[in-house]
């Protein structure tokens, strides 16, 4: 991936090189003190100290940390940067703003404005957007579904066991039924079921029929299924141990 920084060095040729005395010339008007600070917190340095600092000082910074960090590693003083699958295993790093600002989102179902996050966590509207965006991109899924009740439409889960060797086919075989599978999973756990599908239809003959239909595929072993009819409540509080780690 390609950073803000590297491209303005691309459209500022020599703005990471250093002149007189080995200060960097910043780029001038190639990054916005937004920008900047969230390749600053990309790198994991928090930022809610040196928000203050001018651009300049800013960008200056920024540059540094680069060419320290490219020198380093060129230098093979220390273990080569982490792959992307390793990366993906470590927690991410949240300062105190993050945190406050993912509680929020999550206790909203994110249907609430910057505007207000800023004014109830007291913190700027400049700071609240740009990390909100870096947080939802990275780390909240938003998903619109609709009330299907309202339509007349009731959901089930399948749980399907199939030979060792098929489930990955008989999935792909099930994701062609568009107007009865919503969602196709591998699943494990106590029962011998390999595959949960999640299934769309309007009456009990409907179900029946379905659950008859995935029998005949074969390499399918098994199927059991279940519909939830009730929502009893929704426990928020969990994400916020999650967040603090």
């Amino acid at each position: 991936m390609v950073s803000t920084l590297d491209s303005a060095v691309k459209k500022y040729p020599g703005s990471d090189k250093p002149r007189d005395g080995g200060k960097p010339v910043a780029a001038k008007f190639a990054l916005t003190k937004d920008e900047i600070l969230s390749e600053l917190e990309n790198m994991s340095i928090n930022t809610n100290s040196i928000e203050s600092l001018s651009d300049k000082v800013l960008l200056e910074l920024l540059t540094g940390l680069k060419n320290l960090t490219s020198q380093f590693y060129q230098g093979k003083r220390g273990r080569p940067p982490k792959s992307e699958a390793e990366s993906a295993l470590e927690p991410p790093i949240l300062s105190n703003a993050d945190k406050k600002i993912l509680k929020s989102l999550i206790a909203s179902s994110c249907n609430v404005s910057s505007l207000t996050l800023s004014r109830e966590l007291n913190i700027p509207l400049s700071t609240v957007q740009r990390r909100r965006k870096r947080l939802e991109a990275s780390l909240i899924e938003t998903v619109y579904q609709l009330k299907l009740d309202k339509f007349g439409w009731r959901n089930a889960t399948l749980f399907v066991a199939t030979a060792s060797t098929s489930a990955r086919n008989i999935g792909a075989e099930m994701m062609s039924w568009e107007k009865e599978v919503v969602a196709v999973k591998r699943c494990m756990g106590e029962n011998s079921a390999d595959l949960q599908i999640d299934i769309l239809f309007k009456s009990n003959r409907e179900l029946c029929d379905i659950i008859e239909r995935v029998k005949t595929i074969e390499g399918v072993t098994n199927v059991s299924w279940s519909e939830s009819i009730e929502t009893l409540g929704r426990n928020t509080s969990f994400y916020e141990r999650v967040i603090q780690g």
